[in-house]
């Protein structure tokens, strides 16, 4: 008996020890190959952007490139579908919107992810604040205006937003729930919906400011209101640009969050060196100037940090969605 319990004892050790070396080896290779950073949304919105600004700028403290795909879809449930199902080595990553994980999944049956405990967050990339923009030629001179106009004649303007379940078209949902009748039109990003106020497809478009931007600055559109707690000054073109809040409308303010996330089960050692070299890249002068450029916050959270976010946030929707009646939360 005491040979049989030593051979058991020698064999478990001999398991542990073998696991162990090889997730230490896992993490000395690491990277083998160039690292891929999913994008939910197409190219040009303040998510691709995003992510392609974090890869060039973390490219000096990596031994391997970064590549950017873009998976437009399902309001960046595509592509957060498919970092779930990679394989957790590292060489799948994904940008995921906030939406995807704490919105989606109550409106989307057959997600391969249930929530934020699905995934493997890493490190925050950008907060994006959320507006609301016409044409420069609009004949709305205030966003009390533009939303009388909407009362006076129900339905008849039409507001474009990033995709259903994005943070985009929830704040719209929660100005609509106060009695603001324009027609919801969804589109598939930032960039498509630009295109269709820009081509006069939509009266309105809810967005975050970053695609809106140079269009405001080339004089094309014109910016109404703003879905944050405080007005923002920093920019010359959001000078003056009233809060919704102070308008007196009850909306969500929270603004799209974006950050980098791996498959749940990515060893330690490697999320802690993507964390590293993520960090270093965001506190370079070329990424801080994309970001002040763009108005886009920065918070610096880590793994731990995001996922008391996203728990939070998840939470918070899950709350929103029922009060609101929006559609019925799925039964997990």
């Amino acid at each position: 008996m005491r040979v049989v319990l030593k051979i058991s004892t020698i064999v478990l050790v001999a398991v542990i020890f073998a696991l162990s070396a090889g997730s230490l080896l896992l993490a000395a290779e690491y990277p083998q190959r160039p690292v891929q950073i999913l994008v939910g949304f197409p190219a040009g919105g303040p998510a691709d952007l995003s992510a392609r600004a974090l890869a060039e700028a973390s490219k000096p403290f990596f031994p391997k490139p970064f590549t950017v795909v873009n998976r437009p879809g399902g309001g960046s449930v595509l592509a957060t579908s498919e970092l779930v199902k990679s394989a957790p080595d590292g060489h799948s990553l994904c940008l995921v919107d906030i939406s995807a994980i704490a919105v989606s999944p109550h409106l989307t049956p057959g997600l391969p992810y249930k929530g934020p405990e699905d995934i493997q967050p890493i490190i925050s990339c950008t907060t994006a604040q959320i507006i609301i923009a016409v044409k420069a030629d609009a004949p709305w001179r205030t966003m009390k205006d533009l939303i009388e106009a909407a009362k006076a004649e129900p339905g008849k303007i039409r507001i474009g937003h990033a995709g259903l379940g994005t943070t985009t078209h929830i704040h719209f949902m929660s100005l609509k729930l106060l009695g603001v009748p324009f027609t919801d039109v969804p589109f598939t990003g930032a960039a498509p919906t630009v295109t269709a106020i820009l081509g006069g497809h939509i009266e309105v478009a809810i967005l975050n400011v970053t695609p809106l931007l140079p269009h405001v600055k080339g004089g094309k559109l014109k910016f109404m209101g703003l879905f944050t707690d405080e007005r923002i000054e920093i920019i010359p073109e959001l000078r003056g640009v009233p809060t919704m809040k102070e308008l007196g409308y009850n909306v969500i303010t929270e603004g799209t969050a974006y950050f980098i996330a791996a498959p749940k089960a990515t060893p330690p050692k490697i999320v802690d060196t993507l964390y590293d070299t993520f960090m270093k890249g965001q506190k370079t002068e070329f990424y801080q100037k994309f970001a002040r450029d763009n108005v886009l916050a920065l918070e610096y959270k880590g793994p731990a940090g995001l996922k008391k976010e996203a728990e939070r946030s998840f939470a918070f929707y899950t709350d929103f969605l029922k009060k609101a009646g929006i559609i019925p939360v799925l039964k997990k």
